[in-house]
Order: structure tokens, then C-alpha cells, then sequence
């Protein structure tokens, strides 16, 4: 598996810090990085308390 990921060039992600580094080359805009960001805390909230 870990040969897979670094054939991919995937990273591991242990921040914020690392997903706004990441988005630069994902997301179209601000208010699209945005919406993904409350998207992913409203379904980890979600998952937390359902």
C-alpha cells in the first residue's frame, strides 16, 4: 500500500495548513475551497454526534 501512495505522489494531511497548501492547485476559488471545507465539518460533525 505504501508503494502505491508514493507511485501516486499522494501526501498524508495533518493540518489545515496542509489542505490550504493543497488547494491552490484544487479549487477554483476561495468560496469553493470554503464550501468544501464547511461540507467536510458538517459531515464529520454529523458522523460525531448521529
Amino acid at each position: 500500500m505504501e508503494e502505491l501512495i508514493k507511485a501516486a505522489g499522494a501526501v498524508k494531511i495533518r493540518s489545515l495548513e496542509d489542505v490550504q497548501a493543497l488547494a491552490i492547485d484544487v479549487f477554483e476559488s476561495d468560496e469553493e475551497f470554503e464550501e468544501f471545507l464547511d461540507f467536510t465539518y458538517a459531515n464529520r460533525r454529523r458522523e460525531v454526534f448521529d
